[in-house]
């Protein structure tokens, strides 16, 4: 049986905002398999403290993200140097040290007109992290639907959207090198 519990308290707190944000990275390649489409695996995928998700940064985001993750026990975790800081909302070592982080599309040369990079941007309370390629994540996501059926313990089903299949394998081609 494995342990949702702290996906569960983030899909909860993002679920107004869960048809404007799609789930990238790790959490992505665990909920694939809930697809209709998805083939049954011998194994379970393996498991990340990260969340990612992914938006357009220009998504319209009503309401404040951060007060919401706050309420859900979320706490911010700044690094680097850059203005907003890179952000985590983490929930704590006695979640397995579990946090989320946002992510946008960078545009662009990476640098604003000041020539300092363009490494964040603020948007509806909450802090994106901005990278290349992930673009091709926003396209066409897979939509899955989560609850007590599939151990994800949310208060209510809900559907989340995930980077399809061939977007993720093919941006983390591309992101392969500079890795």
């Amino acid at each position: 049986m494995e342990d949702f519990a702290a996906f569960a308290r983030l899909v909860d707190a993002l679920r107004p905002w869960l048809g404007h944000l799609v789930i990238v990275g790790g959490w992505a390649h665990r909920l694939h398999r809930f697809h209709p489409l998805a083939s049954a695996l011998t194994h379970l995928p393996l498991r990340t403290r990260d969340a990612d998700l992914a938006l357009s940064i220009y998504a319209p985001l009503a309401g404040d993200i951060r007060a919401a993750l706050d309420k859900a026990g979320f706490h911010e975790d700044f690094s680097g140097e850059h203005t907003p800081p890179v952000t985590r909302y983490r929930l704590g070592v006695e979640d397995g040290g579990f946090y989320a982080e946002f992510l946008t599309p960078l545009q662009g040369d990476g640098l604003r007109r000041s020539g300092r990079p363009d490494v964040t941007v603020s948007k509806a309370g909450i802090t994106a992290q901005k990278l290349r390629h992930l673009d091709l994540l926003l396209i066409a996501p897979w939509t899955v639907h989560v609850g007590p059926e599939n151990e994800v313990p949310v208060t209510a089903p809900v559907d989340v959207r995930l980077a399809n299949p061939v977007s993720f394998v093919v941006q983390k081609l591309l992101i392969h090198s500079p890795r």
